[in-house]
């Protein structure tokens, strides 16, 4: 357990990471709204109250229509709806009034008496409801909850996508790597470079007798690691016969031979004993997608009466006459 921790460290990590998204979407950032709701809430009616106070204190005469500007204004500066009624607000001042203590006694009781005249003048459409505001931002909070776990959630889809396509991409990786060291092995093998030639010969003779070639039709490349190239049906054929002992065929040895094989034209056949690897199957589909051109075609086969058995005729691409 340790070890493979140890190997996987990474994808751990990821895997801690896309718990701690989740909690942050689902429980972390609704509260914050939550909470910077209330903190703004709490900002405006001390400013209210303030603000009230001087207009209240001041010599001229206070209006209710002054009040509920003032309060427009702010909330146009917080840019939230204010919690409390005109009403409310005005008791919250006078409750202030009443506990400055550097102020007279007289002069608290006029300023109260003041606060209760103007109280007199509210009409009751001018009142705000604090239980609207309250549903208000209970309404904000669980769509805010909504957006937030949704985002959460699809981040966190990603993310595991992200992690498997890393998790099979370093397999892939390793196992690449595995088989290069098992392709070295065997390249020292005398047996085995015997085998391999006898093996190239006999799936060169088995076409040769399928497709009753002659000499005219074939052609020799000494430079290219193409194994076996011919003519059939006006179109150009590419073999490559890999035989392994142990190994896949590897990425590097498959590179070399679709690297030949770009901007040709006609059938390629790649006939191999052993497996491909992952990565050379991801290659290989890759190929195909960019080089429609090219007709590939797979044969896994261990002899060469397996080879005859599976290969078709019929699958080579052939050139239109005309």
């Amino acid at each position: 357990m340790k070890k493979w921790i140890l190997n996987n460290w990474g994808n751990v990590f990821g895997v801690l990471g896309l718990i701690a998204t989740i909690y942050v979407g689902v429980y972390y950032v609704p509260t914050h709204v939550r909470e910077s709701l209330s903190e703004k809430d709490r900002n405006i009616n001390i400013d209210l109250i303030q603000s009230t106070k001087e207009l209240i204190f001041s010599d001229s005469i206070c209006t209710i229509k002054e009040i509920k500007s003032l309060i427009e204004g702010k909330e146009v500066k917080y840019g939230i709806k204010y919690s409390y009624s005109i009403k409310e607000l005005l008791l919250q001042t006078q409750e202030a009034f009443m506990e400055h203590k550097f102020l007279p006694l007289t002069k608290r009781k006029e300023l109260s008496e003041e606060i209760e005249s103007l109280k007199s003048q509210i009409k009751v459409n001018t009142n705000i409801s604090l239980n609207e505001f309250s549903d208000g931002i209970e309404a904000i909070s669980k769509f805010t909850k909504w957006i937030s776990a949704s985002i959460a959630i699809i981040v966190s889809i990603m993310a595991i996508f992200s992690f498997i396509y890393k998790y099979r991409l370093d397999e892939a990786q390793k196992e690449e790597i595995k088989n290069q060291v098992e392709i070295e092995k065997s390249k020292n093998l005398n047996s085995s470079k015997e085998n391999a030639l006898k093996f190239e010969e006999s799936i060169i003779q088995a076409l040769r007798a399928e497709l009753k070639l002659d000499k005219n039709q074939e052609y020799t490349r000494k430079d290219s690691i193409i194994d076996y190239q011919f003519e059939y049906d006006n179109l150009m054929n590419y073999v490559f016969v890999k035989y392994l002992t142990k190994s896949k065929v590897g990425l590097g040895t498959i590179q070399s031979f679709l690297y030949e094989l770009q901007n040709q034209n006609g059938n390629a056949i790649l006939v191999y004993n052993t497996d491909l690897t992952t990565m050379v199957l991801k290659e290989i589909q890759t190929f195909k997608n960019d080089n429609p051109n090219i007709n590939l075609i797979l044969i896994k086969a261990e002899n060469s009466k397996i080879f005859k058995q599976k290969f078709d005729r019929n699958k080579l691409q052939k050139k239109p006459r005309g």
